[in-house]
């Protein structure tokens, strides 16, 4: 007897237990954030209870209201503008999502100790998964390396993981990998542990970096006591030469060109240093001023939205008539959001037309590409004759294989093109293009993009690491013959600007335009 009471005593133990864990959540148990892994990507949904009612929002995207479709369980859907989402709450932890047909089961997403720490089975995962994804999808990926060499670097990085790697030393030990492909449009991205995180004390400065030098555009701080154009020696006493050419591994470019790393380091300098070297409250910056005087001055760390949003936000285009020279400075930054990109060069070809311009100056510096549209449409204007964007018919751009159609009316006055390690995409299209054809002068360095480049590029989560993998599926080639992809858009007038030139405030590359065309500001 005194066994049987024992047992029984056990038996109604975990019966009680049981049902206490097997209570259906209430709605107020539900919200918060949820993370969904499908397809190689993460979705994060946040569900809050407002006056009753359980709204969901996609991060980044619109709140909208939850219907509950079954009253005896938590199961809510969403059915409106062609959408259909269904969510089933199994527990106040876990959310099975359903779209389309696709169920997504997800969990509360949790708060992760910074740095995040990895087994080696885990990295072993995301290497396996990141080698599936190059080989299946990308369209070249033996151009510029051999399939066999890069199936070795596969393998020494299977040998350099071990247990305890952070996110962060595996992104900087795969990144390298990647860009071995030699394609601007596949690269790595940081993990999300990084992006995600608020608490930054970045190095305040955004750079011009050109070769193994680096100037000083502008400072974020709130101390003034460091002239802009000043050249960066050190950070830290670390020598910026080896810090540039430590962050140059972790930038893809086609070709492995290195003008277009340049140019996104330029950029984004301060994160990608954050990433490799870390974090400090603050920072010795070593820096020579225009007299060549060498000092040593102590920064503030700053954060991340700080940093992004003191970067220089110039618009897609823009222009400069010089007015008793006959000639028009037009600047493209990027080849972006078509319909306001034809307003803008509409506009500023009526006036070249009213003014009687007859020298067009069209600088495409640090231009990373856009849509084959915008190309197309600024083409319309120049080109002499009529031809094809594009040698094939592609997704998209079906039309691009004919023919451009021309405007009634059209430049046909002097035209130079100034251009750099900065154009890339569609960019390297353009030009490809006007040299070939010959519409006119390119005056500047090697761009980094030309006549082919791959992209119609997806992302993907790296499962366990989180890093994220850009990847590009198909490659577009525009209409010239018997090119290689070797090397960029060569210019006719080579300019090689050194970066002390930028810290006398000298255009080079644009002083020379003015020469050839004989004009000067």
């Amino acid at each position: 007897m005194k066994y049987l009471s024992l047992i029984v005593l056990l038996v109604f133990g975990f019966l009680s237990i049981h049902c206490q864990n097997s209570i259906s959540p209430k709605i107020s148990d539900v919200t918060g954030e949820f993370e969904f892994y499908y397809d190689n990507e993460y979705h994060w949904i946040i569900f809050k209870l407002e006056e009753g009612e359980l709204k969901a929002s996609f991060r980044y995207g619109k709140t909208f209201a939850l219907k509950q479709s079954d009253k005896t369980k938590l199961e809510f859907e969403y059915n409106s503008e062609g959408k259909h989402f269904v969510f089933t709450f199994r527990d106040s932890d876990h959310c099975i999502y359903t779209s389309n047909g696709v169920d997504m089961i997800g969990e509360r997403k949790k708060v992760e100790e910074k740095p995040i720490k990895l087994s080696r089975v885990q990295l072993l995962a995301d290497i396996d998964q990141a080698y599936s994804i190059l080989t299946k999808n990308h369209p070249a990926i033996d151009d510029f390396i051999s399939k066999k060499d890069f199936d070795l670097l596969f393998d020494k990085a299977k040998n350099q993981v071990n247990n305890g790697m952070t996110d962060l030393e595996f992104y900087c030990m795969l990144a390298p990998i990647i860009s071995s492909i030699g394609c601007g449009h596949t690269t790595l991205l940081a993990p999300l542990s990084f992006s995600r995180e608020i608490e930054h004390k970045l190095v305040p400065v955004h750079l011009n970096i050109v070769d193994s030098n680096a100037l000083i555009s502008t400072l974020i701080s709130e101390k003034d006591s460091i002239e802009l154009g000043a050249e960066l020696l050190a950070i830290n006493g670390k020598p910026i030469e080896g810090i540039i050419q430590s962050l140059l591994l972790l930038f893809s470019s086609d070709g492995n060109r290195k003008g277009y790393k340049y140019s996104k380091m330029s950029l984004y300098f301060s994160t990608y240093y954050s990433v490799m070297f870390g974090e400090t409250p603050e920072y010795l910056l070593t820096i020579k001023a225009a007299d060549q005087k060498v000092k040593d001055i102590k920064v503030s760390g700053v954060g991340l939205r700080k940093y992004n949003a003191s970067r220089e936000n110039s618009p897609m285009v823009s222009w400069n008539f010089i007015e008793d020279k006959s000639a028009v400075h037009l600047i493209i930054k990027a080849f972006h959001d078509v319909e306001v990109f034809k307003k803008s060069i509409d506009t500023v070809f009526t006036q070249i037309f009213s003014k009687g311009a007859k020298n067009l100056i069209i600088d495409v510096r640090n231009n990373s590409g856009g849509d084959p549209y915008c190309a197309t449409h600024l083409l319309s204007y120049i080109l002499p004759n009529p031809i094809p964007y594009f040698k094939e018919s592609y997704p998209d751009y079906e039309d691009l294989i004919k023919p451009i159609k021309l405007q009634d009316k059209r430049f046909t006055g002097s035209v130079v093109f100034l251009v750099d390690g900065g154009c890339f995409s569609t960019t390297g299209h353009f030009l490809a293009l006007v040299k070939y054809h010959k519409v006119g002068k390119i005056v500047g360095s090697e761009t980094s993009g030309t006549y082919t480049c791959n992209d119609d590029h997806r992302y993907a989560d790296l499962k366990n690491s989180r890093v994220q993998l850009q990847y590009a599926r198909r490659k577009y080639t525009v209409a010239v013959l018997n090119w290689s992809n070797i090397s960029g858009v060569l210019p006719e007038i080579e300019i090689n600007t050194a970066a002390s030139n930028y810290a006398k405030n000298k255009d080079l590359a644009l002083e020379k335009v003015l020469e050839i065309i004989d004009l000067k500001y």
